[in-house]
């Protein structure tokens, strides 16, 4: 939702509105709804909650060049990019360490400092790492320094992540995905999921039933589903422009069941571009919008301890395609991996082996 003008005079500082019993500010160019607190809590708490807020996304000015240059790389490249959003959030923790530097200035310990703040977070120094190199990379090009100063930085690697969704847990979790129908109020938030309850279930299973990413089955549409062939077409969008694997993966029984589920749903047919998997506007849904509704539904169902991504029914498919007996072969080609050093990646370990060896302690002569 865009912050809206103000139909009256209001005492409120700019971009805060009062929405139901909160105050809420609005962030410049996002234009993301941030809650600060109560209004029964008084305009002191709001304005000092405002004060955190704002701190959080306006980068301080700084003295060098390199926090304009990121600023301008960010500007040309973010448009190119899927995940858009979040890779200029990183951008913006770069910004900041590195706002009082000049680019020709920076050496490979400059960058190492930098990285050192996320020693304890390896994803997210791994993700701040690669952002930098691709600033540097510009740079050179654009002839603002002459060398990459993050070339020569080694990090550790973040360690894989071992999470396997259990059986019982996935379906508990579709379970609370389409109880949001029976309970939730269409005037609350959770009634926005309580009308798609059943989509979203129907979201996750797809996702499940054929190991793909969710950015595939929340993309898909039907002019991808070949009758004839009886397969679905997938070009997966991470391997777009590297690889370029297709799939074309088998409707199933248990495929076609949930693209039943879906035009019943839908009370009309959908064709061509249509999207399979879509909101009561009939448009893709936000990842934002599937991660909360997976998140409240682990929550209702007793798990948010495990902290279960979306990401993760992937790994589950594959797993128990494994134990299943598939082949690592066949699995590769599911997913769309060019390695089977990839697909090896997403099974988890559930069957630990138990050592026999006996051994006794060793006695003097």
């Amino acid at each position: 939702m865009n912050a809206r003008r103000r139909q009256r005079p209001s005492n409120l500082p700019a971009r805060v509105y009062a929405n139901g019993a909160s105050w809420y500010w609005v962030v410049p160019r996002t234009n993301k709804w941030v809650r600060l607190c109560k209004i029964a809590e008084g305009e002191t708490t709001m304005l000092a909650r405002l004060v955190v807020e704002r701190r959080k996304y306006e980068a301080p000015p700084g003295t060098g060049d390199a926090g304009p240059l990121i600023d301008r790389y960010i500007e040309e490249k973010g448009p190119t990019l899927k995940s858009q959003k979040s890779w200029a959030r990183t951008g913006r923790y770069a910004r900041n360490a590195l706002r009082d530097a000049n680019v020709a200035d920076i050496e490979p310990g400059d960058i190492s400092d930098v990285l050192a703040f996320w020693d304890e977070k390896l994803t997210m120094q791994n993700h701040v790492r690669s952002f930098l190199s691709g600033f540097f990379f510009w740079c050179v090009k654009k002839r603002h320094t002459k060398t990459n100063p993050v070339r020569d930085i080694k990090i550790k690697t973040p360690p894989r992540r071992g999470v396997y969704i259990t059986d019982d847990h996935f379906a508990a979790i579709r379970k609370q995905l389409a109880h949001f129908e029976q309970k939730a109020s269409t005037r609350t938030k959770e009634g926005i999921f309580a009308r798609n309850g059943r989509m979203l279930q129907c979201f996750v299973d797809l996702c499940y039933l054929t190991a793909q990413r969710s950015t595939e089955i929340r993309t898909l549409k039907w002019s991808q589903i070949d009758r004839a062939a009886g397969v679905i077409h997938f070009l997966p969008s991470k391997t777009a422009d590297s690889s370029g694997v297709t799939v074309d993966f088998a409707i199933t029984p248990e495929i076609e069941a949930v693209l039943a589920r879906i035009r019943e749903i839908d009370q009309q047919p959908r064709i061509g571009d249509a999207f399979v998997i879509h909101n009561r506007k009939f448009e893709p849904y936000k990842p934002e919008a599937l991660l909360a509704a997976w998140t409240r539904a682990a929550a209702k169902a007793g798990l948010a301890a495990k902290r279960y991504t979306i990401k993760d029914i992937r790994a589950k498919a594959l797993t128990d395609a494994k134990r299943a007996g598939y082949e690592t072969k066949e699995l590769m080609v599911a997913a769309g991996h060019t390695r089977e050093a990839t697909t090896h990646i997403y099974f988890k370990k559930l069957d630990i082996p138990v050592s026999h060896v006996r051994l006794s302690i060793p006695k003097s002569a």
